[in-house]
């Protein structure tokens, strides 16, 4: 998603998810890094030691705890989150319901998150807590199935 759009919410309705928007946490004390697997790392040509090298920045620049999630994790986000400062990640869905969640996020310009979140990486005490709805209704608009593949859609609504 490279904008937020002007579009409707009928689709973000439409998902039934109104009730997991949660206010915006503040107040937090740990910061999570998202992890993923080695395939996305190897497919964007970074290193697959990311998350370790991101440990060690955010430790020269803050006192915070620093958690590690790793992608394969058995434990809700939800409870990984909890006293959370932030989430950091590269481009991870762990970032889209982060911000769902009310946790704040800083992530790579790639990441869908990125129009809710801080891109970067350096100014980690200072997340941002922008207004989200017509995000959520964005990223839906982004979210295609096969028969509006095939009825042409998908075409009709990126023209």
């Amino acid at each position: 998603m490279t904008e937020i759009r002007d579009v409707p919410n009928d689709r973000w309705k439409a998902l039934r998810l109104e009730k997991e928007l949660l206010p915006w946490r503040k107040g937090g004390r740990k910061i999570v890094i998202a992890d993923t697997l080695p395939d996305y790392w190897d497919v964007r040509m970074l290193p697959r030691d990311w998350s370790q090298k991101m440990v060690g920045h955010l430790k020269s620049i803050t006192d915070r705890p620093i958690v590690i999630r790793h992608k394969e994790s058995s434990v809700p986000l939800q409870k990984d989150l909890a006293d959370a400062h932030c989430l950091v990640a590269h481009g991870s869905i762990a970032a889209v319901e982060s911000v769902i969640m009310g946790t704040p996020v800083f992530v790579d310009q790639e990441s869908a998150a990125s129009h809710v979140g801080r891109v970067g990486f350096n100014d980690i005490e200072n997340p941002v807590y922008p207004e989200r709805q017509q995000w959520l209704n964005s990223l839906a608009y982004c979210q295609w199935n096969e028969a509006e593949l095939c009825n042409g859609t998908l075409f009709r609504m990126l023209s």
